[in-house]
């Protein structure tokens, strides 16, 4: 997996704290109605020393993330790679909303595939099952889902 959506009041960091800088191994495809802010390791690293309150909830945070990680591979692990696309289509809806039950329009299948450990083939030729069976559609607005998608 090298993509992934921030969540409201989310936060990023997979290096050691000691570490003086972090690489992403993602990549920033999109920042869709939000505000990112990137906080210097050196800086992060004062902060939690000058008040407890901060690493404390940054652990909070992480302990959080680990726990909802580990609910989401239990419930994706038996899934077949329709079932997969499908509900990443519908996070999509919530994630990068354009409208009710739609996603915006920038997040290609490419991203799609890269987010789901699927290949790009896979996610295509899913996505082009889902327009033909008109579960999916697409216009100037956005990618639609269809509830059904959402629902099953």
């Amino acid at each position: 997996m090298t993509t992934e959506f921030i969540r409201q009041n989310d936060f990023v960091y997979a290096a050691p704290i000691s570490a003086d800088r972090y690489v992403s191994a993602q990549t920033v495809v999109a920042a869709l109605s939000s505000t990112v802010y990137s906080v210097p390791i050196a800086i992060m690293r004062d902060l939690c020393t000058t008040h407890p309150g901060v690493a404390a909830g940054l652990l909070a945070l992480a302990i959080r993330h680990m726990s909802l990680l580990r609910v989401h591979l239990q419930s994706v692990q038996g899934l077949s790679p329709q079932d997969l696309v499908r509900r990443i289509l519908h996070q999509l809806t919530q994630l990068a909303p354009a409208g009710p039950s739609c996603y915006h329009k920038h997040i290609t299948q490419a991203v799609i595939a890269s987010y789901s450990g699927l290949s790009r083939e896979v996610v295509n030729k899913t996505m082009r099952d889902f327009e033909s069976r008109g579960l999916v559609r697409r216009d100037a607005d956005g990618i639609h889902v269809a509830d059904y998608v959402a629902r099953h």
